[in-house]
């Protein structure tokens, strides 16, 4: 069963909570600056398009039915949103978005890249725990059906 991090729960609530502001300012556009437009549609689109591209690659790597989960648990977060809206205004959280986004989706890639060494350490360790594996006798990891990797010692943690 897969688990979902707090860290990138929060990240891709977060994301997507600066995505719909930013994609609401763009929808609603009442200024007078074509230019300004212009780039609130094209940085809107891309986080849209960073989003859906997120939710593929972590379906991908995980399971397929994460990106739901993901998307239910962002849902019960997005009304915590709303209030930070109200504090800062929408168009402020528009123009926040221009940073944040990006950052936020940094994180988020950059989550799904490094996690699975961090478990597979993790879990080695919690195996010689639990059973009294000592260093210099292998044992095997089963992170996958068909897939096996062996640790030889934990000093390489």
């Amino acid at each position: 069963m897969a688990k979902f991090p707090p860290a990138l729960v929060i990240c891709f609530a977060a994301f997507s909570i600066f995505t719909y502001f930013h994609g609401r300012h763009f929808r609603h556009f009442q200024g007078a600056s074509p230019i300004f437009e212009f780039i609130l549609g094209v940085s809107a689109t891309l986080s849209m398009l960073v989003s859906l591209c997120f939710l593929v690659y972590y379906g991908y790597r995980v399971g397929w039915w994460t990106p739901f989960a993901l998307i239910g648990l962002d849902l019960l977060i997005f009304p915590l949103g709303a209030l930070v809206a109200r504090l800062i205004t929408p168009f402020g959280m528009s123009l926040l978005a221009f940073i944040a986004w990006p950052v936020l989706a940094y994180f988020m890639f950059s989550w799904n890249r490094t996690r699975p060494n961090q478990s597979m350490k993790l879990t080695a360790v919690a195996l010689s725990i639990c059973s009294g594996w000592t260093p210099g006798r292998g044992i095997a990891l089963f992170e996958a059906p068909g897939e096996r990797r062996w640790v030889r010692s934990l000093r390489n943690f």
